[in-house]
Order: structure tokens, then C-alpha cells, then sequence
């Protein structure tokens, strides 16, 4: 009798070392695919892919990305269009004023995005008030389980594209630049010399 005791102890014991072991694989599962997320979300952002994470798990994430895309790439580029056409002289040339109006364009285009992404984001919280299946709120784990890899290949895979296009067009148009008789390259730009 004193043996099945201590076998059944043994027993026991041996099962919460199981357990543990297998919890501490999943706790270092989930963390190591929350770094690799979170570390990809650096090139979601610069890339502008971060418009791809699901607006019912990551609102925070899609307001930030937005929020850096208007103040560190639509308004900047639209003042600097305008202050560079402001110092220009004379009349703008017909590409000046084309590239203003898609410039105001992409304002509008972006100004609509937002709008259209607010309206997400407000729906899907009226949707969670209502315990709608398929709106509840995620937990971090399973936000790291379920977009953790998919989203840090999306990051790697756009930083890449972003490189080889980046390197494309530094290799491919700045050795071909030339400018006719009588005017010089000066900052991109042809001058009359």
C-alpha cells in the first residue's frame, strides 16, 4: 500500500513537470512570435502595409501607422511642393502644377482613408458592445498565435520590395539623367548654365 502511495506521488509530480514544460514552450512560442511581429511592425510602418492588419485587432497600431503617415509623408511632401514651386521663377511650369494636384489629390485620397478607417474601427467596437460572434476582443496571445508570422513575412517581404525598387530606380535613373545643350544637372535639376 505504501508503494501504489508513492507511485501515485510520483505520479503527480511528474505531471505538473509536464505541464510546465509545455507551458513554458508555448509561453516561448508566443513571445518569440510577438518579437518577430513587433519587430516587422517597423517596416509595415515605412512601407505603409500596416493598411493591411486587421482594424478589429490592431486599432491602435492602424491609428499610429496613419498618424505617421500624415504627419511624416503627406503634409511634409505637400509644403515642400509648395514652398519649392513658391521660389521658382516665373510662371510653374506644367509638371509643377500637375504634381500640386495630385499632391492635393492625395491629400483628399488620404483624408478619405482616415474617415473610412475611423468608421471601421467605430463599427467594430459597436459590434464587440454587441457580443457579435467573430468581433471579441482578442487577447495579446492570441493576436501573437494568429498574425505573428503572417504579418512579419508581409514586413520583411515589403522592406525587400522596397530595397530592390529603391535600388532600381537609384541605379537605373540617376546614371541615365542628362540635360540638353547649354543647361547643367544641379541637384537633380536642369539648370541653365
Amino acid at each position: 500500500m505504501t508503494e501504489d502511495k508513492y507511485a501515485e506521488e510520483g505520479n503527480a509530480s511528474e505531471e505538473p513537470d509536464e505541464k510546465s514544460k509545455d507551458n513554458s514552450e508555448k509561453q516561448s512560442q508566443v513571445k518569440a512570435q510577438g518579437f518577430s511581429l513587433y519587430l516587422t511592425m517597423h517596416f509595415l510602418y515605412y512601407t505603409g502595409f500596416y493598411r493591411l492588419l486587421p482594424s478589429k485587432d490592431f486599432p491602435i497600431e492602424i491609428s499610429l501607422g496613419y498618424a505617421l503617415d500624415l504627419f511624416l509623408g503627406v503634409l511634409p511632401m505637400l509644403f515642400i511642393e509648395i514652398f519649392n514651386n513658391s521660389l521658382s521663377p516665373g510662371k510653374l511650369a506644367g509638371l509643377q502644377s500637375i504634381i500640386i494636384i495630385f499632391k492635393l489629390l492625395s491629400l483628399l485620397n488620404f483624408t478619405i482613408e482616415i474617415i473610412v478607417m475611423i468608421w471601421e474601427i467605430r463599427l467594430n467596437y459597436k459590434m464587440r458592445g454587441l457580443n457579435i460572434k467573430g468581433f471579441e476582443k482578442c487577447t495579446e496571445e492570441d493576436r501573437r498565435r494568429t498574425y505573428g508570422r503572417k504579418y512579419t513575412v508581409c514586413g520583411i517581404v515589403s522592406f525587400v520590395l522596397y530595397i530592390v525598387i529603391l535600388g532600381l530606380c537609384i541605379f537605373g535613373v540617376v546614371e541615365s539623367r542628362s540635360c540638353t545643350d547649354k543647361h547643367a544637372l544641379e541637384l537633380g535639376v536642369c539648370v541653365p548654365c
